[in-house]
């Protein structure tokens, strides 16, 4: 009896140990099913099974029923929420996997670099001794897996914090391109180095991504344009604004206002040009704005 108690006291600290794990890996609005939903199997809580000692013996329970069998019962009960925990495993690796192939797809699609092998540990070490394949073992061992395959995921989702990949101005109808277009002002073919984004004057520009900002003022036919400078040798350009809301020299993030929408400079009407650029040289916005969606997906 002693030994089955000490059992159960066991497993129910070690299950409940992997049950807040594993929720706060699923994160808010996600639960794990604790208990199995057919009343018949629900699991007897502690106070469904009193023991009253005779003489110093534990001796069955008033209701006639043998301890030991409740012990039993109880046991069966923690076999399935074992089984639970190992399929919510299984699920959260799944979309661990499929987060982290996603992420992977963003990096190679921007061109960057996602190196993130961890350096050997200083001052650690000892002989290689493989861990048991007892199931309950093993749940643990796929549980320190899958928060590894967590904190890789939240590291690429951090590393992308600094590369411009979202709108500036979300749900915006794009009027015009990057590329050789026709001078509006001119009617003579001309690169654009943006893509222009019509929307009402005094509409919210935002910060694409985290940076600090090099450029806060009038800038040729930029009009009012804020520059930010971002990590991998990106930058963003925001022009024709009606008002700059930040300062040179200072740091924003991802999502910031940064100004208001307007026609200043060499425009034809309110809009938002908006330009990406690699080491200086402009490149293609969309090749950065499509990356989005699947970003959004992945939150």
């Amino acid at each position: 009896m002693a030994s089955k108690l000490d059992a159960l006291a066991e497993r129910q600290a070690r299950t409940t140990r992997r049950q807040d794990e594993i929720i706060r890996l699923l994160g808010s609005g996600d639960e794990v099913e604790a208990k199995p939903s057919d009343p018949e199997e629900a699991a007897p809580e502690p106070e469904d099974m009193p023991l009253r000692q005779s003489h110093g013996f534990l001796t069955p329970t008033d209701d006639g029923s043998p301890v030991l069998n409740r012990l039993d019962t109880l046991g069966n009960a923690y076999d399935r929420l074992e089984r639970n925990q190992t399929r919510a495993i299984a699920d959260l690796k799944r979309r661990y996997e499929h987060q982290r192939a996603s992420l992977d797809n963003v990096y190679a699609r921007l061109g960057l670099n996602r190196d993130l092998k961890k350096p050997i540990q200083a001052s650690v070490g000892g002989p290689f001794l493989p861990t048991s394949v007892n199931p309950v073992h093993k749940l643990g061992t796929d549980l320190a897996a899958l928060a590894d395959m967590a904190a890789e995921a939240d590291d690429l989702r951090a590393g992308l914090s600094q590369i411009p990949v979202r709108s500036p101005l979300p749900g915006a109808q794009k009027t015009s391109g990057f590329g050789t277009r026709m001078d509006p002002f001119l009617g003579a073919p001309a690169f654009h180095s943006g893509v222009d984004l019509r929307a009402a004057s005094g509409s919210t520009a935002r910060a694409t991504a985290d940076g600090n900002v090099v450029t806060a003022g009038w800038t040729n036919g930029y009009g009012l344009m804020v520059e930010i400078r971002h990590s991998s040798g990106t930058s963003t350009r925001y022009g024709h604004l009606s008002s700059i809301g930040v300062r040179e020299g200072q740091t924003v993030s991802a999502g910031d206002m940064i100004g208001r929408v307007g026609s200043t400079g060499r425009s034809t009407g309110p809009h938002l040009h908006y330009e990406v650029r690699v080491n200086g040289e402009p490149v293609n916005p969309d090749r950065f704005l499509a990356v989005g969606t699947t970003l959004a997906s992945l939150n």
